[in-house]
C-alpha cells in the first residue's frame, strides 16, 4: 500500500511539475536534501510522529518508497513507445527525477545504514539472512548510484563523450534489477510471515518490474526489427504476461505461508498435549520459555525469565526494559499493568531500535495485542525484525518478573 501512495505521489509531482522542474531544477534539488537530512535526523533521534504521519506519511519518504516509485518512473520511461504522449511528458524529466530520487535514496541509506551496513560490516551474525543479502544488495546499488546520479547532471553530461555516457547508464538495468531483488528479500518473509499488506507489496513490485522487463526486452526487439507500429500491442501482451507472473509469485508466497501457518499448528498441537499434565496455573502461567519460543538469551538471564511465567503476581504497574537490535540494555522499555494475576495492559514506553522493520505504533502494537489475547508474552516475533521482536518479549518478561510473588 505504501508503494501505491508513493507511486501516486510520484506521478501527480511529475505532471504538475515537469515543466517548472525542467526549468528550474535546483530548488528540487534544494527541497530533496532538506527531505533527506530530516529523515536522517528525525531516524538518528528516534522522533515521534502522529499515529497516522507514522503510518502513512513517514514511511513514503523515510523508507525509501518516494525514492522507489521515482526511480520506476524512471526505468519505465525507458520502455515507452517512441513518440508517444507518455514518453513526451516523462522523457525531458527523466534525468531530474533520477537525481531527487538519488539523494532521497541516499537519505534512507544513511538513516537506516547507521544500524544495518554496521552490522553487515562488524556483526552480520546480527542480521537475518534476508535481511543480510538486502543490506548487501543497498551497498552494492549505492556504488551503482553514485556515478550515475553524478552523470545525470546536465553540466557533467556535458563533458562526457555521448558513447561513454550511454556505456555509463547500461549500469541502471542492474541497479533496477537489485531494487526488486532487495525489496523481495524484505518484503517476502514478511508476506510469508502473515504480516498484513506486505503480500499486496509483493505483488505491485513484481507486477512493476516483471511488466517493464518484457516491455523493455519487446521495445529493443521491436526496434531492432523496424517494427515499431506494433510495439503498443505487443508491449500490452507483456504487461499483461508481467500480470501473470505477478500472480503466480503470490500464490506461491501464500502456498508458502499456509506451508508454515501448517506447521506451527501442528507444533502448536504437539506442545499444547506436552503441556496437558502440568500443573494448572493461574492466567498468567504457561509453558517455560524454552518450550514455547526459541528466544536467544544470556545465560543470567534464563532462569528469571523461566520464573516470571510460572507463579502468581502482585497487582500494580511494572517497567521492564530489554536489548533490541541494538544491544544497549534498554533498547525497549515497557509497562506492564497486573490486576488479579492478569495483565491489563503493555505499554511500549521507549524504543530505540530502527523503525524501518519495526514500528512500535504498527509491529509493536500486534504483538501487544496478541500478548493481551494469549495473556502470555509469548507469541510470534516479526520476521525481519527478529531481535526487536525478542526485545518486547524480554521487556514484558523482566516487567512480569518484578510483579512475580517472592
Amino acid at each position: 500500500m505504501i508503494f501505491i501512495i508513493a507511486l501516486a505521489a510520484a506521478l501527480t509531482f511529475t505532471i504538475a511539475f515537469s515543466a517548472l522542474l525542467r526549468k528550474h531544477p535546483v530548488p528540487f534539488y534544494t527541497a530533496a536534501v532538506i527531505i533527506s537530512i530530516l529523515i536522517v535526523y528525525c531516524t538518528w533521534q528516534h522522533a515521534a510522529f502522529p499515529g497516522w504521519f507514522e503510518k502513512w506519511v513517514w514511511p513514503v519518504f523515510a523508507r525509501g518508497a518516494l525514492a522507489g516509485a521515482m526511480f520506476v518512473l524512471v526505468m519505465c520511461t525507458g520502455a515507452l513507445p517512441n513518440g508517444s504522449a507518455a514518453m513526451k511528458m516523462f522523457m525531458p524529466v527523466r534525468a531530474n527525477l533520477s537525481i531527487i530520487a538519488s539523494i532521497l535514496t541516499l537519505g534512507h541509506n544513511i538513516a537506516y545504514g547507521k544500524t544495518y551496513f554496521n552490522a553487515l560490516f562488524f556483526e552480520p551474525s546480527r542480521l537475518s539472512t534476508p535481511t543480510l543479502l538486502a543490506a548487501i544488495c543497498s551497498l552494492i546499488m549505492i556504488i551503482i548510484m553514485l556515478p550515475l546520479f553524478i552523470t545525470s547532471f546536465r553540466t557533467v553530461r556535458k563533458m562526457m563523450e555521448a558513447k561513454n555516457w550511454k556505456r555509463l547508464q547500461r549500469w541502471a538495468y542492474l541497479f533496477y534489477g537489485l531494487l526488486y531483488c532487495h525489496i523481495m528479500l524484505l518484503a517476502v518473509p514478511s508476506a510469508i510471515s502473515g504480516r498484513a499488506g506486505y503480500a499486496l507489496t509483493v505483488f505491485v513490485y513484481s507486477l512493476v518490474f516483471l511488466s517493464y522487463l518484457i516491455c523493455r526486452v519487446m521495445k529493443a526487439v521491436a526496434v531492432h526489427e523496424k517494427t515499431t507500429n506494433t510495439l503498443i500491442l505487443k508491449q500490452s501482451g507483456g504487461i499483461i504476461v508481467g500480470t501473470v507472473m505477478a500472480c503466480l509469485i503470490l500464490l506461491a508466497v501464500n502456498s508458502t505461508k499456509n506451508a508454515v501457518y501448517a506447521r506451527e499448528a501442528l507444533a502448536t498441537l504437539q506442545t499444547s498435549n506436552a503441556a496437558s499434565s502440568l500443573p494448572e496455573t493461574t492466567h498468567l502461567g504457561t509453558l517455560p520459555v524454552e518450550d514455547e519460543r526459541n528466544i536467544s538469551s544470556d545465560a543470567e538471564n534464563t532462569s528469571s525469565e523461566n520464573a516470571a511465567v510460572s507463579g502468581k503476581y502482585k497487582d500494580g504497574t511494572y517497567s521492564g526494559s530489554a536489548k533490541g537490535n541494538h544491544g544497549t540494555g534498554k533498547d525497549v522499555e515497557v509497562s506492564v499493568t497486573i490486576e488479579n494475576d492478569t495483565i491489563l495492559s503493555i505499554e511500549i514506553t521507549g524504543f530505540r531500535d530502527d523503525e524501518e522493520y519495526f514500528s512500535p505504533s504498527i509491529e509493536g502494537a500486534a504483538m501487544v495485542g496478541e500478548m493481551l489475547e494469549k495473556q502470555s508474552p509469548f507469541v510470534d516475533v516479526i520476521s525481519g525484525a527478529t531481535e526487536s521482536s525478542e526485545g518486547l518479549i524480554r521487556a514484558v518478561l523482566s516487567a512480569l518478573n518484578l510483579a512475580r510473588n517472592q
